[in-house]
């Protein structure tokens, strides 16, 4: 049987490059300080690449984005035009109509 192939070791830049979208995806710097609890001084230390990265960071800011994306999806599902229910009246349209195939003669 194949063996898996190995993990590929991520750079500090990969990893750096990430952090920053994470925080950006989060709503910046001053709100992932409230997550990490620290002064926004160190977050900006920290996508600057100035202060390193530890383990604790990386994983509260990874429970962040999850609640964030739970939180995102659950939002998206009140709010998507796909679904009736989620339409007011005025802007309900009737139900599409299936065209007619021709029959074959």
């Amino acid at each position: 049987m194949p063996s898996a192939p190995a993990p590929t070791e991520r750079t500090a830049e990969a990893q750096l490059a990430l952090w920053i979208e994470g925080v950006d995806l989060l709503g910046g710097q001053t709100a992932v300080a409230r997550v990490l609890g620290c002064e926004e001084a160190l977050v900006a230390a920290l996508c600057s690449g100035t202060s390193a990265l530890c383990e604790e960071q990386l994983r509260a800011v990874s429970q962040a984005l999850l609640r964030h994306a739970d939180r995102c999806r659950k939002l998206e599902r009140q709010l998507s035009p796909d679904f009736s229910g989620n339409l007011t009246r005025s802007q309900a349209r009737p139900p599409h109509t299936r065209p007619q195939l021709a029959s074959k003669t």
